[in-house]
């Protein structure tokens, strides 16, 4: 039989067949072209002549299948021709036992067709067929039949040491002596090649233009680089243009709704891809795996295992669940800076699953669970970003924005406490951003939100509105806030009310109330808390700047030593920030470099560009800074402008103006001592994009380094070019950027 078998599976492929014994299933001709995998195919050809069992792995319409077949037609010569085809895909799971060694049986050619019986045990068959010759045998879409192919794949490794298996499905064979190679979605560029490709068969002449490519590549991100999803949208391209497209993705599973005829059911539709693959999950994994997408931007392991306990689903069963999801495919595992795991979905997968989420009777719960978990997190974050874990809160809540956005949304339309538990704790986070427009939106939602809180909660989110307005110079509205937030908090007591107290004192000193600022900083610095003696000071140190500089770098020197003693970086800043500048209005600027230098150190380690692009310039240029006299009213820089000066307010108040059409100039900003302004025009030049003029009732004073002198101190320094250019680069990375003629604290 042995020799028989051998003698039938001895053509190469492509050749005639002769018989029924003598007929293989080939490998497909494709129609259109292989794009964008080329580097893939190359590395799994040499993976199948390297090892004898190779499994791609990846989600469903990642190109598996096509993949597979291409590098197995590239490698077809190491095995004489002999590859043959096994699609698994029609198998019956329910009769694996029988239709898998059945379906190789006939892809091997030694059947007719598959409901033909022998008196021989098929696998006996198989394994027979290939001890003799080398033969690559291509298994396709394992994953609903794992168990009995797992099994006759270690027969054939065990009992064929001639034969080469290459495998595709959804997760491993776990297979002694597999090789897996997982398949990640199109890189960006071969994304866009595949949509042009398959666009251009259907309406030709079709080709990537400036005007459509935004359009192109907002597709491909969105479908997440899946080629089945990107050649459905493609297929689209017959009746609207790829604006239309990427505009209606946020119903993907309607717009990629058409059957492709010739397809297996499965690859037919978006959802049908999907639906098989959730159809293979048990209950317990399909309850994590919708709860799953209630986290957007990323998913802690605390926050999976916080949300998606269920009545079928125990806490210490999660991890595991979790682990299955990614070994099928459905979510990728990944690590945040610290090593610890997180995980993510594509984004189809999880508009599916929050579909299917939305349509169970556990969606309300499971984002309930999810809100309350980033309240959570927000509460501790509050305590993180004051204390010597700052950096890694920085970096915690930077990597959760989404999910905190997420979480408000859900929040101040179902419960008024979680939304404002979590924005009373994100507005600290929001303002050392300098986010001040998301926060204050975000205030005001949660203080509008139906349901009921409590006053101290209440009471948290007026503070940090208010924090917020007199930032941004409206100090009016911040007023208004913050004595809002002392009556809500006055029932309340403790923290809520001494926040409250210091907020309205910054307010009160921002706008020029000196007595009634320190009036309440006295009030506050009582309570006996260290990281509100320190605040309290920097507050003081900030409010006597222009009437008292002996008094303000006393309490600037004792804000420093405390926010030091608690590892506060953010909070040594400040006050180092107003020791620096009357360093520098003495003359020392020796020590005002020290200053600038350290604080340059901080804003670095705590990823803030803005105040590394200000830092840079101080801790290089202090010694061409030169004092400037304005009298009230006059103009310092005007809206449009040429920038090439940076200043930074000594003395007096300066308003930040933006010009409107038919209406007369609004004030965006306010900027007092020790606030700062043209950074980007000193470092890159530009247009101003406001005036900033000397505010009314007194004159004042600036130090200015005109970009003539700067460029001669860059020109002096390749240290400082080196030091400009990676501020710079910082910059030019995504980061947020205020206006340049914005405000430094």
């Amino acid at each position: 039989l042995a020799i028989l078998l051998s003698e039938r599976f001895r053509r190469p492929v492509g050749a005639a067949s002769v018989g029924t014994a003598e007929r293989r299933s080939p490998l497909p001709s494709v129609p259109n072209s292989f794009v964008g995998r080329d580097r893939e195919r190359a590395m799994l050809a040499r993976l199948i002549e390297q090892h004898r069992l190779v499994t791609l792995v990846g989600p469903g319409g990642a190109g598996k299948t096509r993949l597979a077949v291409e590098a197995a037609r590239q490698t077809a010569g190491r095995f004489d021709g002999r590859v043959a085809l096994v699609e698994l895909a029609s198998v019956d799971r329910h009769r694996a036992d029988v239709e898998v060694p059945r379906a190789v049986v006939h892809a091997l050619g030694l059947v007719d067709d598959l409901s033909q019986g022998l008196m021989t045990d098929d696998t006996e068959l198989v394994t027979q067929a290939l001890q003799e010759s080398p033969t690559l045998l291509l298994l396709d879409n394992c994953e609903h039949v794992l168990e009995r192919t797992a099994a006759l794949v270690e027969r054939i490794v065990a009992d064929c040491p001639e034969a080469h298996v290459l495998a595709t499905g959804r997760e491993a064979l776990e297979v002694p002596g597999e090789r897996l190679v997982p398949l990640a979605p199109l890189a960006a560029d071969a994304a866009v090649r595949l949509f042009t490709d398959r666009a251009a068969a259907l309406r030709p002449g079709f080709a990537v233009t400036a005007e459509n490519r935004r359009a192109i590549e907002e597709i491909c991100r969105r479908l997440d680089g899946l080629p089945l999803a990107i050649e459905l949208a493609a297929a689209r391209i017959t009746a609207v243009p790829p604006a239309e497209i990427a505009r209606r993705l946020d119903d993907r599973f309607r717009l990629l709704g058409s059957a492709r005829r010739g397809s297996q059911p499965r690859h037919q539709t978006l959802r049908a891809m999907v639906d098989w693959s959730y159809s293979l999950l048990s209950p317990p994994e399909q309850q994590v795996f919708t709860r799953l997408s209630v986290f957007t931007g990323g998913i802690p392991l605390d926050g999976a295992e916080a949300v998606c306990v269920a009545e079928d689903v125990d806490p210490l069963d999660v991890l595991d669940l979790v682990s299955q999801l990614v070994d099928k495919s459905l979510v990728v595992p990944d690590c945040d800076e610290a090593g610890s795991p997180r995980f993510r979905m594509l984004e189809t997968l999880r508009t599916y699953a929050s579909e299917r989420l939305d349509s169970s009777r556990t969606g309300d719960e499971a984002r309930r669970r999810h809100a309350a978990y980033v309240a959570d997190l927000a509460r501790s974050a509050w305590v993180g970003l004051r204390g010597p874990d700052q950096v890694s809160w920085f970096g915690r809540l930077d990597r959760e924005r989404d999910n905190i956005r997420g979480a408000l949304h859900w929040a101040v339309r179902h419960d008024a406490s979680i939304a404002q538990r979590i924005a009373g704790h994100v507005g600290w986070f929001w303002w050392l951003r300098n986010e001040w427009s998301e926060g204050e939106r975000w205030l005001r939602q949660v203080l509008e939100a139906p349901g009921v809180s409590s006053p101290a909660v209440t009471a948290r989110c007026r503070a940090m509105l208010a924090l917020l307005l007199q930032d941004e110079g409206r100090f009016a509205a911040a007023d208004e806030a913050a004595r809002q937030a002392i009556a809500d908090a006055r029932d309340a007591g403790g923290e809520p009310l001494w926040l409250a107290r210091l907020i309205l004192a910054a307010v009160a000193g921002r706008a020029g109330d000196l007595d009634e600022a320190l009036d309440l900083l006295d009030e506050t610095g009582a309570v006996g808390d260290p990281w509100v003696a320190a605040a309290t000071d920097l507050v003081r140190g900030q409010a006597l700047s222009s009437t008292d500089r002996e008094g303000t770098r006393a309490a600037a020197t004792r804000a420093i030593s405390g926010f030091t003693a608690l590892g506060d970086r953010w909070g040594e800043l400040n006050p180092r920030m107003q020791l620096a500048l009357e360093s520098q209005l003495q003359g020392d600027t020796t020590a005002a470099v020290e200053h600038y230098n350290r604080c340059l150190q901080i804003a670095r380690e705590l990823a803030l560009p803005s105040y590394q692009t200000v830092f840079a310039i101080l801790a290089l240029a202090s010694p061409g800074l030169r004092r400037q006299r304005y009298a009230a009213g006059e103009v310092i820089v005007r809206q449009d402008d040429e920038g090439d000066a940076f200043y930074i307010v000594t003395d007096g108040r300066l308003d930040v103006l933006v010009e409107q059409v038919d209406a007369p100039p609004l004030v965006v900003n306010r900027l007092r001592r020790g606030d700062y302004f043209g950074e980007i025009a000193v470092l890159g030049g530009g247009r101003r994009r406001a005036t900033v003029r000397v505010s009314g009732e007194a004159p004042a004073e600036v130090m200015a380094l005109d970009g003539a002198t700067f460029d001669q101190l860059l020109a002096e320094s390749e240290v400082a070019r080196t030091d400009v250019e990676r501020v710079m680069s910082v910059r030019g990375a995504g980061a947020q950027v205020s206006h340049d003629e914005g405000a430094g604290r």
